[in-house]
């Protein structure tokens, strides 16, 4: 043993013995005598990283000893480090090949190749979701009620028609009661539709009592269905993503610098790292695809720049997550017609899971009276460039047992996408009838590039289709397609399809022009070997608030002549109107409908607004004339008695609801200018602002002295105003001047003069009230 690492044994035995006699350690010299180990303090150097001088015993047989605790401080895996746990020391030679060691006796330095995959991942958040300010959300009022209704007149030069269409819904807690009417001009008030739905959050799942659709109606061709539904509602926790979190592992050989950067974006940060795997998170919010950049550079000086595509979409779910609708009822019969007519029992399904983050498995089925339907899927990634879907279809039939696939694959690679789609089918899959089988589909094969030319050139297009029938010839279809940008208003389309091996073709041609406020002016052609379409379109689509739109439509056609149309669309506070017209070489029709809603929360009266299509907001303010921001957009002001009904409130979404404090009078305040809500579907939520007026006062404060007035001068003075104190200086002749004081009644005192006052501020619209004499009385 060299000299050197005899004193180092030699004063780290000493230390331990301290450490040992003072009680902070377990080892008793017994155990040293009995393992015939001598405690040595190593500098250590795992695959060249530094992790500075750590405790190492050393045998008679100068054989390095490593204790589970040193390997987890070396940042091993406890998976690994778990196989030891029983030994107090291993010795180094035994954890080869996965440990290699060579000690350095001059430096007292020992470095280790550690395999990387025992070492700890790191964990390394790129773009992480920065907590964000805590908000106080308003929560929904526990009941509430709303009733849609729509007036429509439509009329010909023959003909005239009335009819109005209701939605009535009550919301109690997490339970809504919705159903659908229609009256008729026969009078008649005819049930559409009528469900019971409960919302369970914890478990964001949903039931539906009563009519709805059904999760899948390949079978039956049923559209709704009345009995119960159960299905996974994932907008019941709006801050869960349910699909995969984008990850991208690598290996770290040795200690490096690794910079992160996505798709053609500037590099995100730099991160420096020790050896084993490292696994970047928080790249993307939800969905998307692209290329992660890594840019390496190792101890050594070594530089490497390491791609991963990646692709997140919709068709897939978080490694064991369900997601999944069972439907079981009866089929509606002629719900236009018939308001309680059901026949024929109907169970169908849908359920996928998660079985990896680039792997989701699902399937479908129905099963009727007569038919029954199953189908099972497979979503898949491949590289993180291609998705990949298939699928198996089984429709059994009184006569037929029928058979289908359908298989997709789409790749997207920098500016390139490609889609192939193929699917074959049985030969009465489709035909419920003599007259479709003719027509019934065999199989169909679909091609379709996608080119982005860049910003400036916009994107071309290019497809092809081969279709197969059973009892008629194969056609065979190809598309080009162009659009582009042009500047900020310009919009340019153009579009050409055509037959294979026939004379026919269709060509389009659009040009868009964005107009200032909100207008477009559109005109298209449509041409074809034997006719003729040119339209010219002027329009303004109305914003959610109080607006109007409008829409003028020209159309000549080489065949029917002429047409034009207008139509005038008003957004009101109570309602919408709708008007519409048209003039044709053949005949002249209309139409002009009233829309609107009405609003009932408990204890704050009935209320009228525009369609209420989700959730509501009632904003009570109790002053007049004010304004109400939904976002940056005004979609309301309060009436003479202080509401708003504001309809377009999204659930399960942060609504922020804002009143402007600028557009205020300047004798008013507010004490939260903001509000924020997260409503549940289809409820109503009361909202309340505090406001103030305000004013400046002055006034001249007297003090009496029997029957002698006196005014106080040149003394500090203090005014309560709820829970702040005013602090100010008496003039002369008792002069005194406040501003912003809230109506009401404040307290005041004079500290040195031991007498106090009342000072009484009444409504008023004007920003300045004079008070007058103020008698100040003695405390």
């Amino acid at each position: 043993m060299s000299n050197k690492l005899y004193a180092s044994l030699l004063i780290t035995h000493l230390f331990c013995h301290c450490i040992i006699n003072s009680g902070l350690a377990a080892t008793t010299p017994a155990d040293l005598e009995t393992t015939d180990l001598e405690p040595v303090v190593l500098e250590t150097w795992v695959n060249q990283y530094k992790f500075g001088e750590q405790f190492f015993s050393y045998g008679a047989d100068e054989t390095i000893y490593i204790t589970p605790q040193t390997m987890l401080d070396l940042k091993m895996k406890e998976s690994f480090v778990a196989k030891w746990k029983d030994q107090e020391n291993i010795p180094l030679s035994e954890l080869e090949p996965d440990i290699k060691s060579k000690l350095d006796m001059m430096t007292l330095r020992l470095n280790l190749t550690v395999n990387p995959k025992i070492l700890k991942p790191q964990i390394i958040a790129v773009q992480p979701r920065h907590a964000k300010s805590p908000k106080e959300f308003i929560t929904p009022a526990p009941y509430s009620s709303f009733l849609n209704y729509r007036l429509d007149n439509t009329f010909t030069a023959t003909n005239k028609t009335f009819a109005m269409p209701l939605e009535l819904g009550f919301k109690a807690h997490q339970t809504l009661f919705l159903t659908n009417l229609y009256y008729n001009q026969k009078h008649i008030l005819q049930r559409s539709a009528t469900s019971l739905i409960w919302d369970r959050v914890d478990s964001r799942q949903r039931l539906i009592f009563g009519d709805f659709y059904p999760a899948t109606n390949v079978a039956s061709g049923t559209q709704i269905i009345g009995g119960v539904s159960w299905r996974k509602y994932f907008n019941l926790a709006p801050n869960m993503s349910r699909y995969p979190k984008l990850q991208i592992r690598h290996p770290l050989p040795l200690p490096a610098s690794i910079g992160v950067g996505l798709n053609d974006s500037e590099q995100i940060d730099t991160w420096a790292l020790w050896p084993g795997e490292v696994i970047f998170t928080d790249l993307i919010p939800a969905t998307g695809q692209g290329i992660v950049k890594l840019n390496v550079k190792n101890s050594l000086g070594q530089q490497q720049t390491y791609i991963y595509p990646y692709l997140i979409t919709t068709k897939l779910l978080e490694t064991g997550l369900h997601d999944f609708e069972y439907s079981l009822g009866w089929q509606r019969i002629a719900p236009d017609k018939q308001a309680f007519l059901y026949r024929h029992i109907l169970f169908s399904g849908q359920h996928r899971y998660g079985i990896s983050d680039y792997i989701t498995l699902g399937a479908e089925f129905e099963l009727t009276q007569n038919n029954y339907y199953m189908s099972p899927d497979i979503v898949w990634i491949l590289g993180g460039r291609v998705q990949n879907q298939f699928s198996l279809h089984y429709l059994q039939r009184p006569e037929h047992a029928n058979y289908g696939t359908q298989f997709t694959s789409q790749l997207h690679y920098n500016r390139f996408d490609i889609a192939f789609m193929y699917q074959n089918y049985s030969r009465f899959y489709f035909a419920s009838d003599n007259e479709t089988l003719n027509t019934a589909l065999q199989d169909s094969k679909t091609l379709n590039i996608s080119f982005n030319l860049g910003s400036q050139w916009g994107s071309l297009f290019l497809g092809y289709n081969k279709s197969q029938f059973w009892d008629i010839p194969a056609q065979q279809n190809y598309a080009l397609n162009y659009q582009c940008q042009i500047g900020q208003n310009w919009h340019l389309l153009l579009s050409y399809q055509k037959p294979i091996g026939s004379d026919t073709y269709t060509a389009f041609l659009t040009i868009n022009y964005h107009l200032d406020n909100n207008w477009h002016l559109t005109t298209s052609s449509n041409l074809q070997p034997d006719r003729q379409r040119h339209k010219l379109t002027l329009s303004k689509q109305p914003k959610r608030s109080e607006s109007d739109g409008y829409r003028i439509v020209m159309e000549q056609d080489s065949i029917n002549s002429w047409r034009s149309a207008g139509r005038w669309q008003s957004h009101w506070r109570y309602g919408s109107l709708d008007t519409a017209i048209q003039k044709s070489a053949k005949q002249d029709d209309g139409r002009l409908s009233w829309s609107g809603a009405v609003a009932w929360i408990p204890g704050h009266g009935v209320h009228f607004s525009r369609p209420i299509y989700d959730s509501f907001a009632l904003v009570v303010t109790e002053q007049p004339d004010i304004p109400i921001n939904i976002g940056s957009e005004q979609l309301g002001v309060t009436n003479t008695s202080g509401y708003v009904v504001i309809p377009e409130i999204s659930s399960f979404y942060e609504n922020r609801l804002q009143i402007p404090v600028k557009t205020l009078p300047l004798n008013m305040t507010v004490d939260n200018a903001t509000h924020y809500i997260m409503p549940s579907y289809r409820s109503g939520t009361l909202v309340p602002f505090s406001l103030h007026r305000i004013s400046a006062v002055d006034g001249y404060l007297y003090r009496r002295n029997g029957s002698k007035e006196q005014a106080i001068e040149q003394q500090p003075l203090q005014l309560q105003v709820g829970a702040k104190t005013l602090e100010g200086i008496i003039g002369k002749e008792g002069y005194f001047y406040f501003e912003n004081l809230p109506v009401g009644t404040h307290h005041g005192k004079l500290p040195f003069a031991a007498c106090k006052f009342t000072l009484k501020i009444p409504e008023s619209t004007e920003i300045m009230q004079s008070l007058g004499k103020i008698y100040c009385e003695d405390l």
